[in-house]
């Protein structure tokens, strides 16, 4: 039987669980002239013959922005919700400066949060599968087994003890997947050298 996820529950054995990438996305409430933008806005990347989209590479916060004519803008690679909805407002803040216009944003919202912990220690996978029948793992297809922590996040386990969770919405439930999968680890005894 699987404990109750306490959030002051020690874990020892768990190394920090770290935030890796927040996505989030927007849209600006008028289409863009993306090929104007790009050749004012430092840092972007303009190729429409390649993929129809600017790609902006933010230097504080550190993100890379993807933004269409649409007005569609995405955010990638920021370690925090903080740093992506910052990420866009700064990069919407200079388009205003380029295009000497006002624009207008519909809320952000984060889509995905990846995050990654490790158990500092090897997890017998087959062992693991055959404890638990919510574990999926097949080494044919996969070198990892993957774990529903609920309908839309799921956590990928290693054999090497990392732990990857996706599919997050906050913060806050990115790093309790990875809690919930390394308890349910540690109660079915799969965390061991072998």
């Amino acid at each position: 039987m699987l404990r109750a996820f306490n959030k002051s529950i020690e874990t020892q054995n768990l190394t920090s669980i770290k935030i890796v990438n927040v996505v989030s996305t927007s849209r600006i409430k008028s289409k863009l002239d993306i090929e104007t933008i790009s050749t004012k806005l430092t840092n972007s990347i303009y190729e429409p013959s390649i993929y129809p989209a600017l790609i902006h590479r933010c230097i504080s916060p550190k993100a890379t922005i993807i933004m269409f004519a649409s007005g569609k803008i995405t955010s990638t690679g920021n370690s925090s919700e903080k740093l992506s909805y910052n990420s866009i407002n700064s990069v919407v803040f200079d388009i205003e400066k380029i295009i000497k216009k006002k624009l207008v944003l519909e809320p952000i919202k984060i889509v995905n949060i990846v995050s990654v912990g490790n158990m500092g220690r090897k997890i017998n996978l087959k062992k693991l599968k055959t404890r638990s029948s919510q574990v999926e793992y097949d080494p044919r297809k996969f070198v990892g087994a993957f774990f529903p922590y609920n309908a839309k996040i799921k956590t990928l386990i290693f054999e090497s003890g990392k732990i990857v969770s996706v599919g997050a919405k906050n913060e806050n439930d990115a790093k309790s997947s990875i809690m919930k999968t390394y308890n349910m680890i540690s109660d079915y005894h799969c965390d061991v050298d072998f």
